[in-house]
C-alpha cells in the first residue's frame, strides 16, 4: 500500500526534495506510488544490469553496465557517476565493485545509484566489517557474495547477509573456517566456495567434515579449490612455499574417499551434503555423506 506522502504539506515536500539524495528521492517516489511528491522535479531513473563499479584514482567512480534493448539483446556502456547530472541509475543482476574502500561507499557519487543485485562480488576492495555493514544497508537482499581474503568470520558474514545462499572467498588465509561455519547453524547457505593453498585451507579433519554434515538437514556443498603450483597473476599472489602439497593433497582425497562416498562428476549428484576438492588444472572430485552400500545417510 503506497505511503500517503502526497498529503504532506507542499512546502514540506519541497524541503524533502532539497534534503534528499537522488536515491532517497526515488525511494520516496516509490513509497508514494511513483508520484511527483518532491517538487519541483521528478527524480529520473535509468535501469542497467550486470554493472561493474571501478575506481582508478584520481579518476571518479566509473561504471560499466548493460542497457536492455529488448527481451534478448543488451548494449554495454561506460559512464562516470559524477557525469550523471541528476539522473539516478538502478543496477540489477550480477554486480561487482573493484578497488573500493569505505569512503568510496560513503561518497556522493554512490548516492546516484540504487543497488538491487542478485549477486555481488568484491575485487581488491578494502573489505572490513564496517565496509560490509555499509554495503548491507545500501543493497536489497541478494543471494550470492564473493570477496578476496577474509575480513570477518563466515558466521559474522551470514549475520550481516542472512539471505545468502552462496558465499565465495578467494585468497583465503589459514583459519579454522569449518568451526566458524558450524557456529552459525541457522542460515540459508547452500554453497560455500573457498580458494587458497592446500596448507591454508586444510585446517580440518575429514571426521570433522563428516560430523558437520550429519548436523545438516539440507543439501549443502563445500567446494575447496587448491591454488598450489598455478596462479592467475591478475588475481592471485604467489602461493606459500610448500613442497609437500602434492603428497598431502593425495592423502586428503584418499581419506575423503575412505570415509565418505565418492560420486563421479558425470553421475547423478545425490541431494545430500558433500564436499568437492580440486587443484587448478585437475578434475574435481566430490564426496558425499552416503552409505557406501545402501546410499542412505
Amino acid at each position: 500500500m503506497p505511503f500517503p506522502a502526497t498529503r504532506l504539506h507542499y512546502d514540506l515536500r519541497i524541503r524533502l526534495s532539497e534534503l534528499s539524495s537522488p536515491a532517497e528521492r526515488y525511494r520516496l517516489q516509490l513509497a508514494a506510488g511513483n508520484l511527483n511528491i518532491c517538487p519541483p522535479q521528478f527524480q529520473k531513473v535509468r535501469k542497467r544490469h550486470s554493472c561493474c563499479f571501478k575506481i582508478d584514482k584520481p579518476s571518479p567512480i566509473g561504471v560499466f553496465g548493460y542497457r536492455r534493448l529488448d527481451e534478448t539483446h543488451s548494449e554495454g556502456e561506460w559512464w562516470y557517476l559524477r557525469d550523471s547530472d541528476n539522473t539516478l541509475t538502478e543496477c540489477t543482476g550480477e554486480l561487482s565493485l573493484v578497488r573500493f574502500g569505505l569512503k568510496d561507499l560513503d561518497s556522493d557519487d554512490m548516492n546516484r545509484v540504487i543497488l538491487s543485485p542478485t549477486s555481488f562480488s568484491l575485487h581488491d576492495c578494502d573489505v572490513s566489517i564496517e565496509f560490509l555493514q555499509k554495503l548491507s544497508k545500501m543493497t536489497t537482499p541478494f543471494k550470492s557474495l564473493g570477496y578476496q581474503r577474509r575480513a570477518l568470520g563466515i558466521a559474522d558474514t551470514l549475520k550481516l547477509f542472512p539471505h545468502l545462499e552462496a558465499l565465495k572467498i578467494y585468497k583465503c588465509p589459514s583459519t579454522p573456517w569449518l568451526a566458524d561455519l558450524a557456529s552459525a547453524p541457522d542460515n540459508n547457505l547452500k554453497e560455500l566456495e573457498i580458494e587458497g593453498s592446500l596448507k591454508e585451507l586444510v585446517t580440518f579433519t575429514v571426521d570433522e567434515v563428516k560430523a558437520y554434515f550429519k548436523t545438516l538437514r539440507k543439501e549443502f556443498h563445500i567446494y575447496l579449490l587448491f591454488t598450489n603450483g598455478q596462479r592467475n597473476p591478475d588475481y592471485f599472489d604467489d602461493p606459500p612455499h610448500d613442497e609437500t602439497w602434492k603428497e598431502n593433497d593425495k592423502k586428503l582425497k584418499q581419506e575423503l574417499h575412505d570415509k565418505l562416498k565418492e560420486v563421479h562428476y558425470r553421475e547423478v549428484q545425490p541431494p545430500t551434503p558433500h564436499i568437492t576438492v580440486a587443484s587448478l588444472g585437475e578434475y574435481k572430485r566430490s564426496f558425499f555423506l552416503l552409505s557406501r552400500k545402501r546410499g542412505h545417510t
